[in-house]
């Protein structure tokens, strides 16, 4: 049970460090200001985090632990929620290994 818990705490934490460089990157390749987390909150197998991309977007990004998706949410025109992409962590847990030659 302990090693579930770990792998499972380990996985949460790899997917808001690629969610965090997801977000700065999209910020690079949009131009747009550095990127700065304004909102984070955590609750019941969640974790949002809302970011500004540029000067007229902002972002919703939803981690969900349990299925282990990654969902980014784009705001349209301050006022509607859209989502914008759909990730599996756990697939990119597995591709960012594959890359890296299954270093540890």
């Amino acid at each position: 049970m302990k090693t579930k818990l770990s792998t499972s705490a380990a996985l949460t934490a790899s997917a808001i460090i690629l969610a965090a460089l997801v977000i700065v990157q999209g910020g690079r390749i949009l131009g747009g200001d550095p990127v700065r987390a304004e909102m984070v909150t955590s609750s019941g197998g969640f974790t949002a985090l809302t970011s500004q991309v540029s000067n007229s977007q902002d972002i919703l990004l939803v981690l969900d632990s349990r299925s282990e998706e990654l969902l980014v949410y784009r705001v349209e025109n301050q006022a509607n929620l859209e989502l914008y992409r759909k990730y599996n962590v756990a697939r990119m847990m597995a591709d960012a290994r594959a890359r890296a030659g299954g270093r540890k």
